[in-house]
């Protein structure tokens, strides 16, 4: 494995610069987005009435209009940054600050806020303070609204569906009926919501709980639980036995043998003898129980005692565990002999590292507070400040992968499939999930409530001797088309991953090279999955239709107008996989192969019969 400081990010300089002001918030939240600059007194957008204007005062978001509304939306935050929930559906929201304004297209019922979004006075200067928020919906599905009962539960799915996303009912649609020859030009409608449903997931029946430790006040530690599908916080145990006082427990995570480790942090009693210690704890009480010890290793021929250990993730493709030392680095465990484990990735400043003194830990931070294995264990998803990246061991390599804002201090592989990531926020009140193939964000529904400084959740994964029983694992498949051109031009189309839970699936379509000394083959101009019409599709990646391609003898699917890429798309069942046809064409040229999918009920996809 090649070993590259997780702390001297390549990444750094512009992921802290202007990267993270760009983002509009709605981008955070992975809904489909419009965002506009405007003045200081911007009104909601037309076809839409103002439902909840709040004020910022420094004793918090006072309510100003219209009058009657003062139920609808409750906010929790600060001029900085915070978390919105409604009793009805929001269209838009509008932030102010200073002399910025944006408005954010967000059709849903909650999601977070940030400054950061906004434009700062000078150049070079932070964003502003947010002076005040404006909440919009629509002028007839909310005009009943503040009558409603403000204290009735929720209980619709915790991700909202195609009715109240703004998401485009894309089935049934003829997209190609003008189209009667050479390259596809049909691009005008070709596009599609955006909206990532992956918060709303619900559980593996094996994993029918998620665990997760919050931290009370500087050092006391609960164990509490997470219940999909609106992902709410529950204490573990009863009468106290998921309490500990003074333990500071910030690492969490679960083997295939559904055993729920922990490990504490610097901030105890006695941090020589009580920090970076591993626990396990009963999974039914929360109670702790056996010490297993502290996890110590050698650096330059000292051996290390005693360091905050702020993650840990058992590695599916063996079941090692790994585990993260704010002072030190990325550590391998040794299960057999936990005092005698192995610095894997060293910090590049190892001085805290080195030094025994409780006083230098406490005042270094290396800002990684949570790391997950994926479900094949081969990448590190980890959590630096308000991004996620990935860490390739075997070639060293970090690629940011999302921005979220705010202080990452949880990250943790869903445990079905290979494409979500649960991540927790410092003081958010929702959890978030990252759909990775798109890199988009979405918030759960319920509030975390109480619980908002969750330091580590663990869920179930697969088993080390059973890789392979992963949805996504099970369906890979590539496929070459070959057309009757003049180059005998050809395209490779692979199935990445389906995901049953999300009922995501995820190609990669590319042009080969041609054989040395020949002409280049020709551009795609669109590709077809033979989807069946009795689909329906919530989801896909932009500049997507569904429906027959007129260019391509009516062949029905779902269609992408490019020369190449990687394309996503969510169906609204996870239905049978077998052999379904595709279509590569390049201007008059088509031709189809047979490769792995979803097949829908009743009439199939592809030419008609």
């Amino acid at each position: 494995m090649r070993k590259q400081s997780l702390l001297k990010n390549p990444f750094q300089k512009s992921l802290t610069g202007g990267m993270v002001a760009s983002l509009s918030m709605a981008a955070l939240l992975g809904f489909s987005t419009s965002v506009s600059a405007g003045g200081p007194n911007e009104d909601c957008p037309a076809g839409t009435q103002l439902l909840a204007k709040f004020e910022w005062t420094s004793g918090g978001y006072d309510f100003e209009k219209p009058a009657g509304n003062g139920e609808l939306v409750k906010i929790t935050g600060d001029a900085e940054s915070g978390s919105w929930t409604s009793n009805a559906a929001i269209s838009d929201v509008i932030l102010k600050g200073g002399t910025d304004t944006h408005t954010y297209s967000i059709n849903g019922s909650s999601g977070d806020f940030s400054k950061e979004v906004l434009e700062p006075k000078k150049a070079g200067k932070a964003s502003p303070d947010i002076s005040n928020i404006q909440f919009c919906g629509s002028e007839t599905d909310n005009a009943d609204a503040a009558a409603s009962d403000a204290g009735a539960s929720d209980t619709s799915n915790s991700v909202p569906d195609d009715s109240d996303t703004g998401g485009s009912d894309t089935s049934a649609s003829d997209t190609g009926s003008s189209d009667t020859g050479g390259s596809d030009t049909d691009n005008s409608d070709d596009t599609a919501s955006g909206v990532n449903t992956a918060g709303g997931s619900p559980a593996n029946e094996n994993c029918e709980v998620i665990y997760g430790v919050h931290d009370q006040g500087l050092n006391d530690s609960q164990l509490v639980t997470l219940s999909a599908p609106d992902y709410g916080v529950n204490e573990l145990g009863t009468d106290g036995s998921g309490f500990h006082l003074d333990f500071d427990l910030e690492g969490l995570d679960m083997n295939a043998s559904n055993d729920l480790y922990a490990t504490s942090g610097d901030d105890v009693p006695d941090p020589l003898n009580n920090a970076g210690v591993l626990f396990k704890i009963n999974i039914n009480t929360g109670a702790i129980e056996e010490r297993l010890g502290q996890i110590c290793f050698p650096v330059q021929d000292t051996q290390i005692c005693g360091t905050e250990i702020s993650a840990i993730s058992f590695r599916p493709s063996d079941g090692s565990l790994w585990a993260w030392s704010e002072e030190c680095g990325l550590i391998e465990v040794n299960m057999d002999s936990i005092a005698n484990s192995t610095l894997f990735l060293p910090n590049e400043d190892l001085r805290a590292c080195l030094s025994k003194n409780p006083a230098s830990w406490r005042h270094y931070t290396s800002y990684i507070e949570d790391m997950t294995w994926d479900n094949a264990g081969k990448i590190i998803y980890y959590g630096l400040q308000g991004q996620v990246l990935s860490y390739n061991p075997d070639t060293g390599e970090n690629i940011p992968v999302s921005t979220i804002g705010g202080n990452i201090e949880t990250v943790e592989m869903f445990p079905v499939g290979n494409e979500v990531l649960i991540v927790v926020v410092d003081g958010s009140q929702h959890v978030k999930a990252v759909h990775l193939p798109t890199g988009n964000v979405i918030s759960a529904k319920a509030s975390v409530g109480y619980f908002n400084d969750i330091e580590g959740v663990a869920a179930c994964i697969p088993s080390p001797t059973t890789p392979n029983d992963t949805p996504q694992e099970a369906s890979s498949e590539s496929v070459q088309i070959t057309l009757e051109d003049d180059r005998g031009s050809t395209y490779e189309i692979t199935l990445l991953s389906h995901d049953a839970v999300t009922k995501t699936w995820t190609y990669r379509v590319e042009k080969l090279d041609a054989p040395e000394g020949q002409k280049d083959y020709k551009d795609l101009s669109h590709f077809v999955l033979g989807i069946g019409r009795a689909c329906r599709v919530d989801d896909s990646t932009s500049g997507s239709s569904f429906g027959k391609d007129g260019s391509s003898n009516d062949f029905w699917g779902i269609k992408w107008n490019v020369e190449g890429g990687t394309f996503s798309f969510t169906l609204d069942s996870d239905y049978e996989v077998d052999t379904i046809p595709v279509l590569a064409k390049s201007n008059t040229n088509y031709n189809t192969e047979n490769i792995k999918g979803p097949v829908c009920p009743g009439e199939a996809g592809g030419f008609p019969d």
